[in-house]
């Protein structure tokens, strides 16, 4: 059988038969449309807001710079030794997430922050990866990337803990936004026909890195160039092996 990168397009799969499908709920004679009542899904579309997590900080919130340096409600604001605990279980088969923290933090106070990641059970967890995060710019509206992608097995419970472990000042904070996850682009089909050929659909290899990279920040992705509108769509309905319902859990960025 023919392999399904070199016969079918982008945004299809491969049948048994023998031909090209596209992906769940995408249609269209080049399977770029999406069917109505769905859409597919933003780089940043599995966001955890801070505000909504457990763990001990104060919840803060603000008029003005929602969709614009934070999203939700506003922020988790952590202190020295204060934490905020994300819960993450996944449905999706792809497995491979970049670890991308948003926050604000107005003054230069040299923070460290410890990123805890534990797999859990019925029974028990273990931590699977620990992150140290230091030398944060300081600014509104920023984000912090883990420097290699973690995995993420289906339907396994998962704690991602955020510490706050020192501080130039005593009475110090950071304003935690969210946390996110960030599919390894380096996986998927645009990526991998890009890097053999130059170019895929019209996408260059440096276009489909810039769109991923700028997908950390607010900021980044509304000042995306118009192609990222392709690469995000031909990556996430990779992802997610189509388009998602509205219902679904919502994320603009």
């Amino acid at each position: 059988m023919a392999n399904s990168a070199t016969v079918c397009g982008l945004n299809t799969t491969f049948s048994c038969l023998g031909t090209c499908l596209c992906r769940s709920h995408i249609q269209g004679k080049r399977c770029t449309e999406v069917s109505k009542g769905f859409y597919v899904a933003s780089f940043y579309h599995l966001k955890y807001e801070a505000e909504d997590a457990m763990g001990s900080y104060e919840a803060t919130s603000y008029f003005t710079g929602v969709d614009q340096v934070f999203t939700g409600r506003g922020y988790g604001k952590i202190g020295f030794s204060q934490f905020i605990s994300f819960t993450v279980n996944l449905s999706t088969n792809f497995s491979d997430y970049y670890v991308v923290i948003r926050y604000t933090s107005i003054k230069d106070a040299n923070i460290t922050l410890r990123l805890s990641i534990s797999s859990c059970n019925a029974s028990a967890c273990h931590t699977t990866n620990n992150f140290t995060i230091s030398q944060l710019p300081h600014g509104a509206g920023l984000a912090w990337r883990s420097k290699e992608a973690v995995s993420f097995l289906s339907s396994q419970e998962y704690h991602l803990n955020l510490t706050y472990v020192s501080g130039m000042y005593p009475n110090s904070t950071i304003e935690i936004d969210s946390l996110g996850l960030l599919p390894n682009v380096t996986e998927v089909r645009i990526y991998e026909i890009a890097q053999d050929d130059g170019s895929v659909h019209g996408m260059t290899l440096q276009q489909i890195k810039d769109c991923w990279n700028n997908s950390d920040t607010i900021a980044g992705s509304q000042n995306s160039s118009d192609i990222c509108r392709n690469v995000t769509f031909s990556t996430m309905a990779e992802v997610f092996d189509g388009a998602i319902g509205k219902y679904y859990f919502y994320s603009k960025f």
